[in-house]
């Protein structure tokens, strides 16, 4: 790749500003799949010695991300994380012979067993082995025909790290060997009959390694027993029935015993007896072990509804069991894992709720302390799995937001997510009533501003201020300083000056002393002024331009010409000489834009603008490319690129933005020069990235004016003039993050821009189901409460044909006894006043599944089978829906969403095209969790086997034309158009995206790339992954796979946006051997990385 193809590549469109690249459509073929947010849901936690052996870890793993923490005096240490390639099942520590501390092991349910260590000089994981097994293939029948599957992992055991036990979601044992290096020696596999497995657990008291099995026998019935492991068998020692009535979930070993664990009681097994205990409703899912003796167990249990309770088994000196009691000590999070730290302190991991670091008082008997609660809630950790429902916001320009139903039930929570540039405020002063600011410098050769000059709004003189070390706003009098006129303009000068412009005259004064060094006086009164170091251009009442020259302190009148009647003007450098402007820009109230060359005050360049008069105007340069702004009376911007040697304007472009312009000023951000454009409703800031204008919405509303300021501890900061004071702050990316408890349970979300609210089904804690609206800062506004028994199922945001009206759109489902006479209501909402207004009503013989704007009227899918068209009918001031089709029947099995897919890819104008029922679906096609339509009839859906697909159309009998597949390995809940990149909507439409969220809480993106960058990427990604070993990553032998149900195939059409974008963090040695395969420079891909990661 060429280093100009390079530019092409991170410009993603051709760098010449001629030939502007259009938007495109989402394609089925060539797209880059990346991460936006990580997943938060805990699955695995586990307690040990991995970084030492004095030193105490926690490793938790979060579907397939795994973070270790280390445990000190203050709490844990976040120390490392990294992916794993597939969704893992099994993780433990566990010492080898020749080590003094732990080894990780980890399997996925592919069957991929890793070993991982610790490196102590690197600070940093590394792999000891990587094993890829392949999972057994089984068969079902269904009726008349027979099926294949994978029968996947689904957890596993381990014994002092030597043997590692995978047992799969049926009846298969893998029995794996681990040798004193931690690679894996060898391996079988043990197919037990007729079974399905429910735990499998390994036990101590054995001399050669013992398992715990419990099953579920094909009778229903279940089994648990003793197995022992040989060379290559696993061979039953004793085998018992369970009373039933206990519903048993999972195994506890102990030293000489095991426990089985059920819904309805408990049972206590060892060589000597078996005892079973009912205790009522336990129903218990996880636990953590505490501490083991010859004689006295304690275990922590944790239950589906989040309460936690103490279980202890006492064993007498006959080795039987003395005692077994159960003591509740309160709730906390919903957990999916429990492991005891150290000094009663527990971390309880959460797939459904926050995690949490709890100190457990009562854990060994009643606390002293009467007043100590039993548990109390050291730290939590945020967790946004599962994620229900999101909505998408992309305006105003450069601003995206992310809105989230996350959680379950008395979990659930609405949370925000904001991307955009912003600023952090350091002080702020009240001073209101005030239009302009400038910052001086007590030298030009200073970076640092040590006066504020604030021109208040009405008829006044200007304020002068001193800032100190707290932020506090000091008064500052200058004995040269005019306070007796309004100030147009401040500015610094060459010889330690500063310039001050009133409506009578120009002043120098000095900066030290504050003395008036010299003065031009103005026949007519001044309105406009703009100057340099070295230099003043003014604009009088009468109609003149006034050029100054400033000549050793001495201001010197050097050009006057008449006739222009002006609206502003700016004479800001641009070129290589920062301190001196060879050209004026000047709007004129005849609308007009004249560029001047100076000191002649030549007219260069006239750009006549027809439609409102130049407001605001200046010259700058981005990029080292100079730019003309030009801000009009309705809040447009006009950008030309300006020839600075002969002031010609080319490539003018017009950006539309709302209200009246205020100022347009520049400032330094992140070393580069920016511009900020404020209106009456719109500030926006204005840069280039890549030689391309972009444009971002700023999080501070009403900007007066603002200023570059910089002291010693702020550096490229601002001073900006709101309506209520001064703010003085820094500008950078922002992103915020809100998250408010929602007390009940969110089940879908929408957006609406029209009325900037949004609209959420809800289930309350009775079971009534409602509908909330809320503001655009997601307070509550309204509650319209749902018939007893009607359950909200879908909800759109749409305008009808011939209504500019924007309704919310609800389908519901009645739920009755007898669900072949299930009803539903369609509910039309018009939002007014902050309230929900319901418009119609539409009967329903079914429940109303999925609802879709099309043409100006609304596809409905209603009881999954049929599908109907309405049009928006007006009579007079009544408005209804009407159904101008009879209903359609769709295919009879699948999931509705590819039916509702298949038949909206066939529309024309109103007519539905049914698809051949008499035809088998696709087994793939049969446990499908989300899909997406895109514009070219192509289609993205995700399985229940954690791939993403895309396919492009469908065949004859409305079935996918497959053509890309992608293993995530986390089960997705919707996908969206939309995307939270920071590039403009213009860039952003030449690579579009979809946005899918996740049951783990994680957010990611498709992105379709244009043919030739991808094919630069996957080629990236062969060369990386052929250069790297190790961290959970697939290599050229094990590649990232697709799981279908008939085979383990690689991925393809989907690139690794994640992997290719670690490039930055490989060794200097494993970049430089990839950028020479793919014959560039590792700067030029580093370049790439940093563009792509702009993409999400």
């Amino acid at each position: 790749m060429s280093s100009r193809e390079v530019e092409d590549f991170y410009s993603l469109t051709p760098t010449s500003a001629s030939r502007k690249a259009a938007p495109r459509v989402q394609s089925s073929s060539g797209n880059y799949v990346v991460s936006l947010r990580k997943p938060t849901a805990v699955t695995h936690s586990c307690y040990g010695h991995f970084t030492g052996p004095k030193e105490q870890n926690l490793v938790i793993c979060k579907v397939s991300l795994v973070s270790i923490y280390l445990m000190t005096e203050n709490g844990l240490e976040h120390l490392r994380e990294f992916p794993m390639y597939g969704r893992v099942v099994f993780m433990e520590l566990s010492h080898l012979n020749n080590l003094r501390k732990d080894v990780l092991f980890i399997a996925t349910e592919t069957e991929k067993l890793c070993m991982f260590d610790w490196d102590v000089q690197t600070s940093n994981v590394f792999s000891l082995d990587t094993i890829q097994y392949v999972p057994n293939l089984e068969m079902y029948q269904i009726e008349d025909e027979s099926y294949e599957y994978y029968d996947f992992c689904q957890g596993g055991t381990i014994f002092d790290g030597k043997t590692i036990v995978l047992y799969s979601r049926k009846n298969r044992l893998r029995i794996v060997n681990i040798a004193d290096s931690g690679q894996g020696d060898s391996q079988f596999t043990k197919t037990l009959s007729s079974t399905n497995i429910v735990d499998v657990k390994f036990l101590k008291s054995y001399l050669r390694p013992g398992l715990a099995l419990l099953y579920r026998g094909i009778d229903g019935n279940f089994f648990s027993g003793i197995f022992e492991i040989t060379t290559d068998d696993v061979v039953a020692i004793r085998l018992f029935q369970l009373d039933q009535t206990i519903m048993p979930t999972l195994l506890i070993p102990n030293l000489f015993s095991y426990l089985i664990i059920g819904k309805k009681g408990v049972v206590y097994y060892s060589d000597n007896e078996i005892k079973t205990k009912l205790m009522g409703s336990l129903d218990i899912q996880t636990y953590g072990r505490v501490e083991e003796t010859r004689h006295m167990c304690r275990y922590i249990l944790g239950g589906h509804d989040g309460h936690i309770s103490v279980l202890e088994i006492k064993i007498n000196t006959a080795e039987r069991l003395s005692g077994l009691t159960f003591k509740p000590l309160g709730k906390i999070s919903v957990p999916s894992s429990i492991t005891y730290l150290r000094d009663d302190i527990v971390f309880v991991g959460s797939r459904y709720a926050d995690s949490q670091l709890v100190k457990m008082h009562q854990l060994h008997g009643p606390s002293l302390n009467t007043n100590t609660p039993a548990l109390q809630v050291l730290t939590t950790y945020t967790n946004s799995g599962p994620v229900i429902d999101f909505s998408l916001c992309n305006k105003p320009i450069g601003v995206r937001k992310l809105v989230m139903c996350c959680g379950t039930h008395e979990d659930s929570s609405l949370e925000g997510v904001s991307t955009g540039v912003g600023i952090s405020v350091k002080f702020f002063a009240e001073i209101p009533n005030i239009q302009r600011i400038w910052s001086l410098k007590s030298s030009s050769l200073n970076d640092n501003h040590p006066f504020l000059v604030l021109q208040p709004i009405a008829v006044a003189p200007a304020l002068v201020f001193t800032i100190d070390d707290t932020g506090a706003f000091m008064s500052h009098t200058m004995v040269g300083f005019a306070y007796d006129s309004v100030t147009i303009c401040c500015h610094d000068a060459a010889d330690r000056l500063f310039i001050q412009v009133t409506e009578k005259s120009v002043r120098l004064i000095d900066s030290k002393t504050g003395v008036l060094r010299s003065e031009w006086l103005a026949s007519s009164k001044i309105l406009f002024a703009s100057a340099t170091i070295k230099q003043v251009l003014l604009a009088t009442l009468d109609k003149q331009l006034v050029y100054l020259d400033i000549r050793n302190g001495i201001l010197v009148q050097a050009k006057v010409q008449k006739g222009y009647d002006v609206s502003c003007l700016d004479i800001g450098p641009v070129g290589s000489n920062t301190t001196y402007s060879k050209l004026a820009a000047v709007g004129l109230w005849e609308k007009s834009i004249l560029v001047l060359k100076l000191p002649e005050l030549e007219v260069l360049t006239v750009e006549h603008v027809h439609a409102h008069v130049p407001r605001c105007i200046l010259l700058c340069a981005f990029e080292q490319v100079s730019y003309l702004l030009c801000a009009l009376a309705d809040g447009s911007l006009l950008t030309f690129k300006l020839n600075e040697d002969d002031g010609q304007l080319q490539e003018k472009n017009t950006k539309e933005l709302e209200g009246y312009p205020k100022t347009l000023r520049t400032f330094i951000s992140n070393g580069s020069v920016r511009a900020c454009f404020s209106t009456s409703k719109v500030p926006t800031l204005i840069f280039t990235m890549k030689q391309k204008l972009q444009y971002n919405r700023l999080n501070l509303t009403d900007i007066e004016d603002m200023c570059p300021f910089q002291r010693a501890d702020i550096s490229e900061g601002l001073a900006i003039v709101t309506k209520d004071g001064v703010v003085i702050c820094t500008m950078g990316d922002m992103e915020t993050n809100i998250k408010i408890p929602m007390f009940s349970y969110g089940r879908r979300l929408c957006h609406q821009e029209e009325s900037q609210t949004y609209a959420v089904l809800v289930e309350e804690k009775d079971g009534r189901h409602s509908l909330q609206l809320l503001d655009k800062e997601l307070n509550t506004l309204f509650s319209f409460e749902l018939n007893e028994h009607e359950h909200g199922l879908s909800i759109v945001s749409c305008s009808f044909a011939g209504d500019d009206q924007a309704y919310y759109c609800v389908g519901t489902s009645v739920n009755v006894l007898d669900e072949e006479n299930t009803q539903g209501r369609i509910l039309v909402f018009l939002v007014r006043d902050g309230e929900l207004n319901i418009i119609f009503q539409y009967p329903t013989n079914g429940a109303v599944y999925y609802l879709k704007p099309l043409n100006g009227g609304l596809l409905v899918t209603v009881s999954v089978h049929t599908i109907h068209y309405f049009e928006w009918m007006l009579h007079d001031d009544a408005r209804e829906l009407h159904s101008i089709n009879p209903e359609v029947v769709g295919i009879e099995d699948g999931g509705w969403e590819q039916r509702f897919a298949v038949t909206s890819s066939r529309i024309q104008k109103y007519e539905l095209h049914d698809v051949d029922v008499n035809i088998e679906p696709p087994e793939l096609m049969m446990d499908n969790t989300a899909m997406i339509m895109l514009q070219n009839e192509s289609y993205f859906y995700a399985d229940g086997l954690y791939s993403i697909h895309s396919a492009d159309g469908v065949n004859d009998h409305g079935y996918p034309n497959t053509v890309g597949q992608w293993y995530l390995g986390q089960s997705i809940t919707h996908m969206k158009a939309g995307t939270l990149s920071r590039l403009s909507d213009e860039d952003s439409a030449i690579v579009p995206s979809v946005m899918f969220s996740t049951v783990s809480g994680a957010v990611g993106m498709i992105v379709s790339l244009p043919p030739v960058i991808y094919e630069f990427l996957h080629k990236l990604e062969q060369y990386m992954r052929e250069q790297i070993r190790g961290i959970g990553c697939p290599n050229e032998d094990f590649p990232r796979m697709c799981v279908e149900l008939q085979s383990l195939s690689e991925s393809t059409e989907f690139l690794d946006g994640d992997f290719i974008e670690s490039f930055q963090i490989l060794d200097i040695d494993d970049q430089e051997e990839v950028a020479e395969e793919m014959e560039v420079t590792v700067e030029d891909i580093r370049k790439i990385v940093e563009y792509l990661k702009l993409l999400h």
